[in-house]
């Protein structure tokens, strides 16, 4: 679980009958549509654009 959640108490099976935490789901870089996801090469109707791609160390840093 993300530490931030974690330190707030929110740990898996929180919540109750209409709301219930039971896992978060993470990514590692964009989409498609709004040009983030994370290419090999460039998108070939935007050359100067490769997406994004989020610092692992840092994503690891925050998960127990």
């Amino acid at each position: 679980m993300l530490k931030c959640l974690k330190n707030l108490g929110i740990e898996c099976g929180f919540g109750d009958l209409f709301l219930k935490i039971n896992g978060v789901k993470l990514f590692m870089d964009g989409s498609f549509g709004a040009r983030t996801a994370a290419l090999k090469e460039p998108y070939s109707d935007n050359p100067a654009v490769t997406g994004v791609l989020y610092n692992v160390d840092e994503v690891k840093e925050n998960i127990s």
